[in-house]
């Protein structure tokens, strides 16, 4: 009987909870987690810090964790020592100072925890040479995992463990020269994984993993000459290998794979990088494979792999001359091999298969482009239009006409239409540009992705209409209007992804429209209006999870923007939903809906004033708004604002709260006079739809009972 009453107990429980099942959705996964590398035990010893002066004879004396004598045969050895170097008085938890005759060895020892001073890591080496440092953990340290300072020569550094450091893995700063760097790990630090600075030359790097560093994996920098890398394995950071203003390197055999920008680097400039050789190494899916930028010559680039970036296989920039770039293996980038204001390169011999373009010059001379095996491209490269250009061979609209991707006559009845085109600025370029036109033209169903300042770029152009194109994927914005850009259309096209905004309209940009786009997840804002434009209107857009702003409206000094319309957008998610700063007057949000923003509503500063805000609605945003301006009114003379934290009483059902809104924060001290009620809603659900939903559900459940105890019932008969 009681076994019977159990289940009957059991299966009340499942009926009450079912119809909450129905209604609700329950989030059962693990949140994410970050996995921080802990320190691993070593056996034996712990202290807060080793410290040795030069006098290792003292020190072997001294603890049972030092022993030796120091002759080659017979070093000295420090192990299996645990350091909290928290309160070391050096700031570091091994320092070795002015050891130069000395052999020895750290092994097997733990650090972390050292300090955040220049000269603070794990494990210091100032003026030391002859060392042995291997099989160690330094993490979590709060500078540098290893630091090799001043004339440290001769040491050799392996096996180690240098992770979650808070600045570089492990750094050789003046002079440090002759040392064997193998086999060690450099994972997720600040900063570095690996950076020689300041004439560190003649050193092995070899066989060694940076995985995950917030800057290079490897970097040289500063007349590190003579350096050789080899068989090493760098993925994930920034940049994979960086070399600047330093020659005569060798990098080989290396394995450089889904870094963030380059896969390996070359910068001159300040002084040029000369001499390097780069050949034998595997360089797929970063964002560039090889690129030399700002005087960079006589670099030795042969044999290399390079499949699958996302921009450029081979890319020089800025006087990058006098190279050598032969026998590679480029296939499926964006872009070949880019030559840009590059001059005298011998290109040749190289296999480029499946890229959507082979081989690009712009503003180059010279170069010698012979025998490379090239497939056709599949994508259309960089359109310019200048409608002023003249004389042979000009950019302009008659040009552009003659073109095949080109039709029309440029009047208001039949404008020219560009249509149905894939296009890449490649990092180089941008995608379509029009200088200097107010002739009618149409740009409609193209894609624009990797171009350099936006995908589409108008300047001093009237008339045009930008319909169905897809900016996404660019380095600066999807779409561009910059500089007396006035009476344009741009309807129902999609720019997500920018490094920089969705669509910007830029100074003196009046009169236009910005309709029906979708701009989500770019870098900075969804939608920019900027410095003295006006009168545009911007409505029934969808603008998402931006990195800044959904939709931005700013002035700047005397360049004020004046009598914006933003009306019926979406913006979710983002850092601000709307955002007015720096000299907006007049402007009128009104019918928008803001939700799961930081901010709603922001207007900025007190330079800000007489904008009218009223209909919208706020719903879930960590704070509605705020508003540090003047004169802005936050409802018109008949309705204000929804906001989901002051929804009634409505005691006359005039759909208007009795109580004015009073929480925008800010320095206006600004009230919403007419919030709206609950039933004005957009989007709420009737009434008789929430009780359906209720009593379906609870028959659910009582039916689900009512099986079940029959089923009960027929076993025990």
């Amino acid at each position: 009987m009681k076994t019977k009453n159990n289940k009957i107990i059991i299966l009340l429980v499942i009926g009450l909870i079912f119809p909450l099942i129905l209604n609700n959705n329950f989030n059962f996964s693990n949140e994410n987690k970050i996995n921080v590398v802990n320190p691993k035990e070593s056996a034996g010893y712990s202290e807060s810090f080793i410290h040795v002066d030069g006098n290792w004879t003292e020190t072997a004396s001294t603890y049972e964790w030092c022993y030796g004598d120091g002759s080659w045969s017979t070093p000295y050895v420090i192990e299996n020592v645990t350091i909290d170097a928290s309160s070391s008085p050096t700031g570091s938890g091994i320092l070795i100072e002015f050891s130069t005759i000395t052999y020895f060895i750290i092994r097997n020892c733990t650090v972390y925890n050292a300090g955040t001073g220049s000269l603070n890591a794990g494990i210091t080496f100032y003026g030391t040479e002859r060392g042995t440092i291997y099989n160690n953990t330094c993490v979590n340290n709060g500078k540098y995992g290893i630091m090799f300072y001043w004339n440290s020569n001769h040491n050799t550094i392996s096996r180690n463990i240098l992770a979650n450091n808070q600045g570089i893995g492990f750094y050789l700063s003046q002079k440090c020269k002759y040392n064997e760097i193998t086999n060690n790990e450099f994972t997720n630090n600040t900063f570095e994984g690996l950076l020689l600075w300041n004439n560190c030359g003649y050193n092995n790097i070899s066989g060694n993993i940076a995985y995950e560093n917030d800057n290079e994996g490897i970097a040289l920098d500063q007349s590190c000459d003579n350096n050789t890398l080899s068989g090493n394995n760098v993925i994930g950071n920034k940049a994979g290998i960086e070399i600047s203003f330093s020659d005569n390197n060798t990098i080989t055999e290396n394995t450089i794979i889904e870094n963030l920008v380059s896969g390996i680097n070359l910068r001159g400039s300040l002084s040029s990088s000369e001499n390097n050789t780069i050949t034998g190494n595997t360089v797929n899916n970063n964002q560039n494979g090889i690129h030399l930028q700002d005087d960079c010559h006589f670099n030795n680039i042969t044999g290399n792999t390079i499949d699958d970036n996302d921009l450029i296989g081979i890319y020089l920039q800025s006087t990058s001359d006098n190279n050598t770039i032969k026998n590679n293996t480029i296939n499926r980038n964006d872009l070949g091999i880019g030559l840009v204001e590059s001059d005298y390169n011998d290109v040749a011999d190289n296999v480029l298969q499946d890229n959507n373009w082979c081989i690009l010059e712009t503003s180059s001379t010279g170069n010698i482009i012979i025998n490379n095996d090239c497939t056709l491209s599949t994508v259309h490269e960089t359109i310019v239009i200048d409608g002023t250009a003249t004389g042979v061979g000009a950019h302009n609209w008659t040009w552009a006409e003659s073109q095949v991707w080109c039709s029309g006559s440029g009047t208001e009845e039949v404008p020219y239409v560009i249509k149905n085109l894939i296009v890449s600025g490649f990092g180089i370029k941008n995608g379509i540009e029009i200088w200097n036109s107010d002739a009618y033209f149409i740009i409609q169903n193209c894609e624009i992705y990797n171009s350099k300042i936006a995908g589409i770029y108008f300047k001093n152009v009237s008339n045009g209409q930008l319909i169905e194109n897809n900016c996404s994927n660019n380095l600066g914005s999807g779409i561009l209007l910059s500089t007396d850009c006035s009476k344009n259309n741009i309807t129902e096209n999609v720019a997500n992804n920018n490094e920089g905004n969705g669509i910007t309209l830029y100074k003196k940009c009046d009169f236009n429209e910005i309709i029906g786009n979708g701009a989500s997840d770019n870098d900075n804002d969804g939608i920019y209006i900027g410095d003295n434009c006006d009168n545009n209107t911007i409505s029934n857009n969808i603008v998402s999870t931006n990195d800044e702003t959904g939709i931005s409206v700013e002035g700047g000094g005397v360049l004020s923007s004046y009598n914006n319309t933003i009306s019926e957008n979406t913006a979710y998610n983002n850092e601000y939903g709307i955002r007015l700063q720096y000299d907006c007057h007049f402007n009128k949000i009104s019918g928008n809906t803001i939700k799961g923003n930081n901010y709603g509503i922001l207007l900025e500063d007190s330079w800000c004033s007489n904008n009218s805000i009223y209909e919208n609605t706020f719903l879930e945003n960590a704070m509605h708004a705020v508003d540090d301006g003047v004169d802005n009114k936050w409802n018109s003379t008949t309705i204000g604002n929804y906001w989901d934290n002051h929804t009634g009483p409505d005691a006359n059902n005039d759909g208007i709260v009795d109580n004015p809104y009073t929480y925008i924060g800010g320095t206006a001290g600004s009230i919403d006079y007419l919030p709206i009620a609950e039933d004005l809603t957009p989007g709420g659900l009737d009434p008789g739809v929430i009780a359906t939903i209720v009593v379906v559900s609870i028959g659910g459940g009582l039916i689900l009972i009512g099986v079940a105890y029959m089923y009960l019932k027929k076993r025990e008969t």
